[in-house]
């Protein structure tokens, strides 16, 4: 068990060289982790590594993230190849993610990515997510499932906004053998799902830009 309250985090790693990761919160995959919580946490991303992460959770199960500030700087300083907010890798039981914001707006990163969910499926509600200035890809969601632990993924989100704007963008990126289920929720910019057993349903959804 496991449970981080009430803190704020500044990722602020500074090596550059090519393979230089920084991470904020990770959990080591080579066990199984459960009954996580992280409520009321700030992160921001101001780092100077090519791969700069905020909150990383691998091979979780009983995820709770309630109030959730993840930013990343406006200044072009800081991430040459990643920058992203969320990861969550591996999670697929009773994961749940309550009032999250994610900010990756970073102009020196070649991708800007709000939340990663690769083999995981989730349930979000009331989430703010905004990519944006990036010098390749911006990606609101991203999602990605190998069938390492199950056929398909099949992640829930309600009363939310996602929006990706500048270079190449993707509010949402759907990526094989993945179900995305969206329910009221504002989607600013373009959506990709791959033919390969996947989709994308939406209720009540709607863009403003």
């Amino acid at each position: 068990n496991a449970k981080v309250s009430n803190i704020t985090f500044i990722n602020s790693g500074a090596s550059n060289v090519a393979t230089s990761t920084s991470t904020c919160l990770y959990t080591n995959p080579a066990s199984s982790k459960h009954n996580i919580t992280l409520e009321g946490v700030s992160v921001q991303l101001a780092g100077l590594a090519n791969y700069n992460y905020g909150v990383v959770l691998d091979t979780c199960s009983n995820v709770a993230i309630t109030n959730v500030i993840i930013g990343s700087s406006l200044v072009a300083k800081n991430s040459g190849i990643i920058n992203c907010c969320m990861n969550l890798r591996n999670c697929i039981e009773s994961i749940q993610l309550n009032q999250i914001s994610l900010a990756s707006v970073n102009p020196a990163s070649n991708e800007n990515l709000g939340l990663s969910l690769h083999n995981t499926s989730s349930i979000i509600n009331n989430f703010n997510i905004n990519v944006s200035s990036a010098t390749g890809t911006n990606r609101g969601i991203l999602t990605y499932n190998d069938q390492a632990l199950q056929s398909q993924i099949t992640n829930e989100l309600f009363a939310g906004v996602v929006s990706s704007q500048d270079a190449v963008d993707y509010s949402i990126y759907n990526d094989s053998d993945s179900i995305i289920i969206l329910d009221g929720v504002e989607i600013n910019g373009p959506t990709y799902t791959s033919p390969i057993a996947s989709r994308i349903s939406c209720i009540g959804c709607f863009t403003t830009n």
